[in-house]
């Protein structure tokens, strides 16, 4: 019977969850980047809509700016992610270099299309 914990599949398991963690600390470093500049982008949104925002409560206030710092952190860091997921199956499969490249700008491209 064969091991469910082979070698290969221990280093993929530690490939991943190293890409996991560094992932997550991008996107968090830029989230809280991104939290110093939230008023400015905030008050050019009410610029171009021309409407007041409208806010009842305090804390109504506060989680707009966290979900608009976080909205602007995921939108800017996707192409790492894209390029961390497509390296992590280039080094686990049989993907030529070229291909990835391609796949990182097409994913890239598609995502910011379907985004505008």
């Amino acid at each position: 019977m064969k091991n469910l914990f082979d070698e290969k599949r221990l280093v993929f398991l530690r490939d991943l969850r190293s890409s996991i963690i560094r992932m997550f600390a991008v996107t968090a470093a830029i989230f809280f980047v991104a939290l110093f500049f939230v008023e400015k982008i905030m008050r050019k949104l009410n610029e171009v809509i021309k409407m007041k925002l409208i806010l009842y409560s305090l804390p109504e206030a506060f989680m707009s700016y966290l979900k608009l710092a976080l909205f602007i952190s995921v939108i800017l860091v996707v192409p790492y992610l894209i390029f961390e997921i497509v390296g992590l199956l280039v080094r686990h499969t049989n993907f030529k270099g070229k291909k990835k490249f391609l796949i990182i700008t097409v994913a890239t491209v598609l995502f910011y299309a379907g985004a505008a």
